[in-house]
Order: structure tokens, then sequence, then C-alpha cells
């Protein structure tokens, strides 16, 4: 297709547009910003104080380099309160010839920059993209502890509707840790409601423990959750009781209950948590030990058998009443392989004149069986006949 002939004036033109565009590239560069319908920069504006809170801010940054530790500390905390309206003048503080000054406000700086920083990740829990909400919430559980400022903003949004914002607002101050015991109470309500979906109440009544200052805050709770008639709180009560360390003796009676709850999972659960507490084995392994017997008989029951063959390992020597079921166990290619392997494990821990009666059956295991439990046997003779 043939070209439209050019004008004999279009370089002139086009200079002429050229100059209009540099203009008004000029024009729109000088005018005031507050005035365009939107920001030329993709950063957000500081706010910014008003002529009170300058002098007040510029006071303060004074009294960092006072003559009075004290008085340094308060102007230092003062300018942390201000927040971002400080941050200008902060930074100006840096080039002060006083170095107390100089140092001072790079700690002002840094932490009120965290603070913002931990607010835009508050806020981020909320936002519509899903991957903003996932990247905000790990963001947060990385801080842990650093996050402690957004405690009552995190608190608040325990009442969000969406279950996805809550369960990570858990995990957030799960991973805070006892500065945010001050959510107990909400935690213990939403345990409570009924209208707490599974999902979030397993979360919920699992972490307590990890907000809690005390054992003591959380232990009653978990004994009356356990005598819920909601299967998932008797669920997730008894696994967190499992994870107790001082008050491990008070609640193995409720664990001991719970091993005859009609779910099997609960009961699993029971025994397991008994062998993470290793608390009263003179009463526990003996009824472990029962549990091992009774379930030899059933078929369905295989699985319950082993937790209970792992519980009494966890306790050691201190579950010696049982060994000689173990060692029965170890001896009978027949029986789970797993199971196995846990007890070579449990006499390899002991001292050779312990585990004197163990060393032929390991022996035998040695000789016999398919090649990891071979290899497990002869790790454990070779540290017990060094």
């Amino acid at each position: 297709m043939d070209r439209l002939p050019r004008s004999p004036n279009t370089s002139s033109q086009s200079r002429n547009w050229r100059n209009c565009y540099q203009w008004l590239g000029i024009l729109v560069l000088s005018f005031p910003s507050g005035l365009l319908p939107g920001r030329l920069s993709a950063e957000e504006p500081r706010p910014v104080p008003d002529v009170q809170q300058q002098l007040r801010i510029e006071r303060l940054i004074g009294q960092l380099g006072d003559g009075t530790f004290a008085q340094r500390e308060a102007a230092g905390r003062e300018l942390i309160e201000i927040g971002t309206p400080a941050i200008e003048a902060l930074g100006r503080a840096e080039n002060s010839k006083d170095l107390e000054v100089v140092k001072r406000s790079k700690v002002c700086l840094e932490r009120i920059k965290h603070r913002a920083f931990v607010a835009s990740l508050v806020a981020g829990l909320t936002n519509p993209d899903k991957s903003i909400q996932e990247k905000s919430a790990r963001q947060l559980w990385d801080l842990g502890p650093k996050a402690r400022q957004a405690i009552p903003d995190l608190i608040n949004l325990l009442d969000h509707p969406d279950d996805a914002i809550r369960i990570r607002v858990v995990l957030a101050l799960h991973y805070i840790g006892p500065e945010a015991s001050r959510a107990l109470p909400k935690f213990i309500e939403m345990m409570q409601d009924t209208r707490t979906s599974d999902q979030l109440l397993q979360r919920v009544i699992i972490l307590c423990r990890g907000i809690a200052s005390s054992e003591d805050d959380v232990t009653p709770i978990l004994q009356k959750l356990l005598k819920s008639d909601r299967l998932e709180s008797r669920r997730s009560a008894v696994s967190a009781l499992g994870s107790l360390k001082q008050n491990g003796e008070e609640v193995i009676p409720d664990l001991l209950s719970a091993m005859r709850d009609p779910d099997e999972h609960v009961q699993r659960l029971a025994i397991s948590s008994l062998g993470h507490l290793q608390k009263k084995p003179e009463v526990v392994v003996p009824i472990l030990a029962r549990r091992i017997s009774d379930c030899a008989t059933d078929p369905l029951k295989s699985q319950q058998k082993g937790d209970a063959i792992r519980a009494v390992c966890f306790f050691g020597q201190k579950g010696k009443v049982a060994w000689p079921l173990l060692l029965r166990i170890l001896s009978d290619q027949r029986e789970d392989k797993t199971s196995r392997m846990y007890i070579i494990l449990m006499f390899r821990d002991q001292s050779p004149e312990e585990a004197k009666e163990a060393i032929p059956i390991l022996e035998q295991v040695k000789q016999h069986s398919e090649v990891d439990l071979r290899r497990l046997a002869e790790y454990a003779l070779d540290r017990l006949q060094r």
C-alpha cells in the first residue's frame, strides 16, 4: 500500500508537538500534587505533622541527647509513639553532631518502621487477595514475639467471619507466645461456642497452651472439654493434654478415662499422650500392657496396639514391668515391623546390664529379619556390646 505523501511542514509540526508535550510535562510536575487526580509516586504519603506536633518532635529529638538517661529514654519512647510523622525529623537528626542523638534517632527510626511494617502485615490478613493474606500471615509468624504490638488488632480479628483468616490469626498469636495471653479469654469463648468450626476449634484448643502464661490457666479448660459431647473437642483436648509439662501428673486420670472413650481415635490419642507425658509409670504402664494384650486378639485394633507399644517404649527403663511382653513381640516375626523397630530403639538406649535379656533376641532379629530390622538390630547390638 502506498504511503500518504508527507506534508512539507511535517517535521516542523512534529517539533511543535514535542515542545507542547515538554511544556505539559513541566506543568504537571509543578502542579500542586494534592490537586492532581492521582498520586504520581507509588510511595504512600507520610502523615504531615501540624506545627504543634512538629515543635514537640523537635523538642523530643533535642532531649535524645539530654544529660540524664531517664530523660533520653522517655524522649525515645514518645517519638516511637508519635510514629510516622516523626520519620522526616528523625532522618535529619541522624546527621547531628551529637553522637547520642544520632544513635537514638536510628533506634527510633528502626522501631517506627518496624511498627508500620507489622501494622501493614495485620492489614494484609484481610486483603481480598488470598496470596497477600497468606504472605502476610507467614511474615507475622516468622516475627513471633516481635509482632507483640499487633496483639490487640489480632484479638479483634478473631471475630472475623472468614475461618481461614481466623486460623491464621490464631497461629500468629501462638507464635507471639505468652505475651499474647490476653487473648486466652477469647480462645475460651471460641472453644465453648458451638458455631466454631471443627478446623478452627482444633487449632484453638491445641494452640491455647502456647499463649497461656501458666499451664494452670488452661488445664481445667482442657479437662472440661475432654467430657464434651462434641467429638472434635475431645480429640483436640486429649492431644493438648499430652503437651503439658508441669501439670502432667494431674491429668493422668483424665487420659486413662479417655482410653475408654467411645471414639477409637480419642482412645489412640489418649494412649499417645500418656506416652509423651511419661508420668506415673507404676500406674500407666501396666494399663498400657493390658491394652497391648487385649488388642492382640482383635485385628481391627492393630493400630491401637502399635500406639500402646510405642507409648510403653517412651517410658524406657521406667516401663520395665512391660519388658517381658515387649521381648515376646520383638521375637515374633509376625508382629508389626514399626512396633518392633521402636522396641529395638528402646533397648538400644539401655545399659548392657539392663538389656542383657534382649541381646539374644536381637541376635535372632539380626539373622532372620528383613533388611531394615536387621540393620537396626546390628546397630543396637554394637551399642550394647561395646
